[in-house]
């Protein structure tokens, strides 16, 4: 009924119960995970041979540079040595990836095109493979 690929985002794990449970004609209803986003979340990343906390909430948006991530948060960068692919799954629903190279946090958005979205002064674009996700996830 369902396959999950390693490595198994919790998620991604979840859906998979949910619908083992429909299926069975299980009537108990379970919240989901995305039905609400804690505003205390939060990730550690390595910086200087430590591990730095990071709130989610302040995150503005994150580009990719090569090997490296630069999270840009509100009055500072912190570069890591993250893909933007694996560090995009430590991400809650509140960010959402909307070209090759960046992933925004959804809250701090100012304006949007269909080519572009602002956060602030600074325009991200829109990769053509992200289009039809982002006009979902924006309205």
């Amino acid at each position: 009924m369902d396959y999950i690929l390693k490595p198994i985002t919790f998620q991604r794990f979840f859906n998979a119960i949910e619908k083992f449970r429909a299926l069975q004609g299980g009537s108990v209803s379970v919240p989901t995970v995305t039905d609400s986003v804690s505003t205390d979340a939060f990730i550690y990343i390595r910086k200087d041979r430590k591990q730095v906390k990071v709130q989610l909430k302040s995150i503005l948006y994150i580009e990719s540079l090569k090997d490296y991530i630069k999270i840009h948060l509100e009055g500072e960068n912190r570069m890591t040595k993250h893909s933007i692919s694996s560090f995009e799954e430590k991400l809650d629903n509140r960010f959402i990836r909307v070209h090759r190279s960046y992933i925004i946090n959804k809250d701090k958005i100012t304006a949007y095109t269909k080519n572009d979205i602002e956060i602030g002064s600074i325009e991200i674009p829109i990769g053509e493979n992200f289009r039809n996700n982002i006009s979902a996830f924006l309205t």
